[in-house]
Parts: C-alpha cells; structure tokens; sequence
C-alpha cells in the first residue's frame, strides 16, 4: 500500500466517523443545539473534500497532504485515545 492509499483509507474513516458523530449530537441534543452537530459534519466534507483532491491528483501537493493528514487525524486520535497507554495515565495521576 502507499503513503496515498493508507491516507484515504483513513480519510473515508474520518467521513464515516464524523457522520455518526453528528448523527449521534442530533439525537442527544435538544432542537435548540442541533448547531453544534455543524463542527463534525464540517469535519466530515472537509476529509471527503481531501479524499477526492487525493485521489484525481497524479503528484499531490504539499497543501494537499497537509489538509490529507488534518482531516485523517481523527481515527488516528480516536485510536490513541482507545489505548491502554492514555487510559492509564489518570491511574496513575491518582
């Protein structure tokens, strides 16, 4: 696989992950702060948007790439935080 491929894949993951996101703001928030759904569904176009600069561009960009790791850093951070590493540190803290 290239550096080009594995972006995507996690560019389509970031989509996907955004889309539950919203979707899950919208049932537990009231009428009055469905905005806040906004930010993850604005999350989600930009890394479709990335996905599909990526995937028509024969040599991409730096500012592609840049923008390919900002919105494919969402499964990446939600992957760390699902560690046991990050999970025991308050532990440890304590």
């Amino acid at each position: 696989m290239t550096r080009k491929n594995v972006t995507l894949i996690f560019l389509g993951v970031s989509a996907v992950q955004s889309a539950m996101l919203a979707l899950g703001l919208l049932k537990a928030l009231k009428p009055s702060g469905y905005y806040l759904a906004l930010a993850p569904v604005t999350y989600g176009v930009g890394a479709v948007w990335s996905a599909v600069v990526l995937w028509r561009s024969k040599e991409a960009s730096t500012a592609t790439w840049v923008f390919g790791y900002f919105f494919a850093a969402l499964p990446l951070v939600e992957m760390l935080a699902d560690t046991w590493i990050v999970k025991s540190v308050p532990e440890l803290l304590s």
